[in-house]
């Protein structure tokens, strides 16, 4: 099917669901939800919970010993945790808990939802308010250039980095520490749907996995390189922009951060090899001659019993 149709497609199923929630509101608003909390608050927080995904919540669910008006002046903080738990419990593990607060990523009152229909734009805009040099960098690379044009399946940050459980590279379980980052790029790289729909190379985690680089990561060399090694964190660019890290141009700059006294040997040298006539001729040329030579191997030999077995009968 046409991108262009599936990005319609997927548009009309967010009005759909905008005009669903429009139409609950209607019902809605006129409705006593909010006790007598407008007396005093603002009637600025029903206009925001009119459309936020809390709408039909109750104060008092979120924000509890409320029940007496005045309420005290000393009360407890609304938790999350009430409806949320595997996702506070997520968070508690993360290196955000303590620094950062539910309502500084998703709103007070006006609860942002980053799963709806531009969504991905808005977590790229949450978290460049504290990482911007990161942000920037995204901003210019091949994966924002996806979001901007409605594919879904391209990456954001919390693709990456997780949605509330945010640990440091440093850490073993990070998706981004350095073992586990080539299996985050594969989830994509390696998904045979995604790379045949918007023609992205395949098989880029299998073919590195043979890599010199791959085999010595995966036997415990974790200062081997890995992808980010060769494509950088954020600002991933195609190999045919010529500010790309793995343009032909830059190959000498890139690969000298760890071979800096072969930078001449290394221009050419593929990482992602295939056995393809158009990609490696000569691991094509090598993998067709040891089929064939095998096959042919195997054949003999199996005719060489057939006819000891005939000759053994006489």
């Amino acid at each position: 099917m046409n991108l262009n149709v599936l990005i319609a497609i997927k548009k009309l199923r967010w009005i759909t669901k905008f005009v669903k929630i429009a139409t609950i509101n209607l019902f809605i608003f006129n409705l006593n939800l909010y006790g007598d909390c407008l007396k005093c608050h603002s009637n600025l927080i029903k206009d925001s919970l009119s459309i936020s995904p809390h709408l039909l919540l109750n104060c008092n669910d979120c924000h509890s010993e409320f029940e007496k008006v005045p309420h005290p002046l000393k009360i407890e903080k609304s938790s999350c945790s009430s409806c949320h738990p595997e996702v506070v419990m997520n968070f508690e593990k993360s290196v955000h808990f303590n620094k950062l607060k539910c309502f500084e990523c998703h709103g007070k009152h006006k609860t942002i939802s980053f799963k709806v229909y531009g969504g991905k734009i808005l977590v790229q805009e949450k978290c460049s308010s504290c990482h911007q040099k990161e942000g920037e960098e995204y901003k210019e690379s091949i994966h924002f250039s996806g979001i901007k044009k409605g594919i879904k399946d391209a990456p954001t940050c919390i693709d990456c980095h997780y949605e509330h459980k945010i640990l440091s590279p440093l850490s073993p379980e990070s998706p981004v520490s350095p073992k586990k980052i080539p299996e985050t790029c594969a989830k994509c790289h390696e998904n045979t749907r995604i790379t045949s729909l918007y023609g992205i190379p395949p098989r880029r985690f299998s073919t590195y996995k043979k890599s010199y680089h791959g085999i010595f990561l995966y036997k415990g060399e974790l200062h081997t390189a890995n992808c980010i090694s060769c494509h950088e964190y954020h600002k991933i660019l195609p190999s045919s922009n010529p500010e790309s890290s793995i343009h032909p141009s830059n190959l000498t700059i890139t690969c000298g951060k760890c071979h800096k006294d072969k930078e001449w040997k290394l221009k050419d040298v593929k990482i992602h090899v295939e056995a393809k006539k158009e990609v490696s001729f000569g691991v094509y040329v090598v993998r067709v001659f040891y089929i064939c030579f095998i096959s042919f191997l195997g054949f003999m030999f199996l005719l060489h019993i057939i006819l000891d077995l005939r000759r053994r009968r006489k």
